[in-house]
């Protein structure tokens, strides 16, 4: 059957046009963040989760995902970003350094995964290439 879409049938909601002695008492001036039920409720919209243990003091610059098969049926999945020159890897909840690249500090980077390697790019600096433990400049 499908998914009928249904009214809010109590006249309420968003009203951003009164001035707040004319709100009335099923109406609200700010509605963000918030889901609407069927039965009428309104509830606060789930926010977001901390990827990590800190949102440090500055931006990452890029996000990758890294699969890596051994060969023998065993695949290690990892997660990295860029911070600044800094490569790090999200383990076991904290963002833990990683390598130290020669890229250049808030330049906006990229990964790639081919061939069972990782590859840290910007179109500015010198490539990186990670294969499983170990990261090794490519020459440009």
């Amino acid at each position: 059957m499908p998914r009928q879409p249904f009214p809010i049938k109590h006249g309420g909601g968003l009203n951003n046009k009164d001035s707040s002695f004319d709100i009335l008492d099923h109406q609200a001036q700010d509605l963000l963040n918030v889901v609407f039920h069927r039965n009428g409720t309104v509830e606060t919209r789930a926010g977001v989760a901390l990827l990590g243990d800190d949102t440090g003091s500055t931006k990452p610059t890029g996000f990758g995902f890294y699969e890596y098969d051994n060969g023998a049926g065993t695949k290690t999945r990892a997660l990295f970003r860029v911070i600044g020159t800094n490569v790090q890897r999200l383990t076991a909840g904290a963002w833990v350094n990683e390598a130290t690249v020669a890229v250049t500090a808030g330049n906006e980077c990229q990964f790639a995964q081919a061939n069972n390697r990782l590859y840290l790019l910007n179109g500015v600096d010198d490539v990186w290439r990670l294969d499983n433990t170990t990261w090794t400049q490519l020459a440009s």
